[in-house]
């Protein structure tokens, strides 16, 4: 209803419709039996979604009326916050959990995970999920986290702008809340307890890349002299293409580079040990291919020391 600083380009809410879509895949994926019991849902998810469920409906209902109090907006402003703590709250919770989809123990990713913790241990010895868990029962509320976030500075700025302020202080909030998302996105990829969090950086990126082309577009920035106008596109672009480039980067360079590299090792200390034993012999054990030196496969058993996983190990 109001035109802000960082209000973005329409095509930046299609990312509402993605979260929602995920969030829609999770409910039915809840229901099934191998992941209804699971920790990630039980004391994960918990009442929380619910929670922020209802938020977000009554937020919407408040956003609806704010054309007649700007209490209204502030109320709507409040429960979207309420929303992202939410969020962040299944977020924390999960990571916290121990056990995984049907409690496998299988070997898990931190790929892309906004904190690697469940069934089993990871580099580092943290404990990983499996990429089935994650893109099912997790992905879906690092999305909404992120978004949710978005949301609610713009919700922020649109309570000032309701409530009649000037805009050069429209000015200064705008630019408060992009240091802000800058300042969040460095607290989730450098001080996230050492498990960074890729996904909510990335949908900041692109919400606050939305707010610069909508700079191109007729605004109540056109109030505001040149110079700040151009101040305030700059700002919002570095610090746009500074968080989707940082959280590309680690997360290439912190989960696929490193788990390349691991595998690569493997596959050389592999060989090196087959070398040194004789020929091999290989066979399936289970779903995975267990290389078995000659000499050490003896009477259809393999001896403790064969059975060190000097293997490649499956990710």
């Amino acid at each position: 209803n109001f035109e802000t600083i960082i209000t973005p380009t329409d095509f930046t809410f299609i990312i509402s419709d993605v979260v929602f879509l995920f969030e829609i895949i999770y409910g039915f994926v809840q229901l099934l039996p191998h992941y209804s019991k699971t920790e990630l849902v039980q004391e994960g998810v918990s009442y929380w979604f619910f929670a922020a469920a209802i938020a977000d409906l009554l937020s919407s209902a408040f956003f609806e009326m704010e054309m007649e109090s700007p209490w209204m907006s502030l109320l709507s402003t409040l429960l979207i916050g309420a929303v992202s703590a939410f969020m962040l709250k299944i977020l924390i919770q999960q990571s916290s959990s121990s056990s995984g989809a049907g409690d496998t123990g299988g070997t898990g990713t931190t790929a892309g995970t906004s904190s690697s913790s469940g069934t089993s241990a990871g580099r580092g010895g943290v404990k990983t999920h499996t990429p089935e868990e994650y893109w099912l029962l997790r992905f879906p509320f690092n999305l909404h986290a992120g978004w949710a976030i978005s949301i609610f500075m713009l919700s922020l700025n649109n309570t000032f702008v309701v409530g009649g302020v000037g805009p050069v202080v429209q000015a200064f909030i705008g630019a408060f809340s992009l240091i802000a998302i800058g300042g969040i996105t460095a607290k989730m990829l450098f001080f996230n307890g050492g498990k960074p969090n890729y996904v909510i950086p990335f949908i900041l990126s692109l919400f606050t890349l939305g707010s610069a082309f909508s700079f191109r577009e007729p605004g109540m920035e056109d109030n505001l002299a040149g110079w700040v106008i151009v101040s305030l596109m700059l700002l919002t672009v570095v610090v746009s293409l500074s968080m989707g480039g940082a959280s590309v980067y680690f997360l290439y360079h912190n989960e696929l580079k490193d788990d390349s590299i691991d595998n690569d090792n493997n596959s050389d200390q592999f060989k090196d040990n087959v070398g040194k034993r004789g020929t091999t012999d290989t066979r399936i054990d289970g779903d995975v291919g267990v290389g078995v030196a000659s000499g050490d496969y003896k009477g259809g058993k393999m001896d403790k020391e064969s059975a060190s996983s000097d293997g490649p190990t499956m990710v």
